[in-house]
């Protein structure tokens, strides 16, 4: 079953896109359409024919708001196919980029202050301190460790991450705006598209930038949410053992699910 706010509903009168399938699937599509008209509509030889289709006075208007029609319905699934191509081809980026960032925020290499300035309130506001701690993160499982938690939250507790829909929908729009803009990149170095090729780089590398933040965020807040849960209902098991290698992945998941299983420790 879907999440809450995460589905697309469709009735005879309407059709609902939730915000988060909107950024994710609906949005890239728009882009990625809209882009190919516009540059049927500004004479591209490319799309001589579709410029043909929509200025000819021979088409009848109908035909030609039908075929918009379709255009429209089509940004979806259009979308959705960028938004799978953008985690086939970038999802490895998107994950080193994480942890990029989580190296950066601990370690006290003088040549990454910058790095662990940016992130500085980021790391305070989501206790990067406190998560370490508790779930033995380091650099070879924080991304591993913290997609496994949020698996695990995702069908067991969905409710815990329902704030983080937000996140994760401008993550996929930016996921698949950076996919197209690399793609734009390539085209451009054969015939420029609206802007010469560097603009198009320039746009994808800081796009790809915003992508590998947006995601070790994402990861932080998964971490706390879970640490939330489990210090509800016993607190001293997320520091009951101070050696960090001996938290594996399966001895996080069992203080989770332990967690969701099991009552809240009463306050004395």
């Amino acid at each position: 079953m879907a999440a809450q706010g995460e589905s697309i509903e469709i009735s005879k009168d309407s059709i609902k896109i939730s915000y988060i399938r909107y950024l994710a699937d609906s949005a890239p599509g728009f882009i990625l359409i809209g882009a190919l008209v516009w540059s049927a509509y500004s004479g591209s030889p490319e799309m001589g024919g579709l410029a043909c289709f929509l200025r000819s006075p021979d088409v009848p208007t109908e035909v030609r708001a039908f075929f918009l029609l379709i255009v429209f319905l089509l940004a979806t699934p259009v979308g959705l196919l960028v938004n799978a191509l953008g985690w086939f081809i970038l999802g490895k980026i998107q994950s080193r980029g994480a942890t990029f960032w989580f190296r950066a925020a601990v370690s006290d290499d003088e040549g990454r202050d910058l790095a662990q300035l940016l992130m500085a309130s980021t790391n305070e506001s989501s206790r990067l301190d406190l998560l370490t701690a508790a779930f033995g993160l380091d650099e070879s499982n924080f991304y591993k460790r913290t997609r496994l938690l949020a698996n695990a939250l995702d069908v067991h507790c969905p409710s815990a991450v329902s704030g983080l829909s937000h996140v994760r929908g401008l993550m996929f729009f930016v996921r698949s705006f950076t996919l197209l803009c690399a793609l734009a990149t390539l085209a451009s170095v054969f015939r420029p598209i609206f802007v010469p090729w560097p603009a198009w780089l320039g746009a994808a590398f800081g796009l790809g930038l915003l992508l590998s933040w947006l995601q070790y965020y994402e990861c932080l807040e998964v971490a706390l949410a879970c640490f939330t849960l489990v210090a509800k209902r016993d607190p001293s098991q997320l520091f009951d053992t101070a050696a960090a290698e001996s938290k594996t992945d399966p001895y996080c998941l069992s203080l989770l699910l332990k967690s969701l299983s099991s009552p809240t420790v009463p306050e004395t």
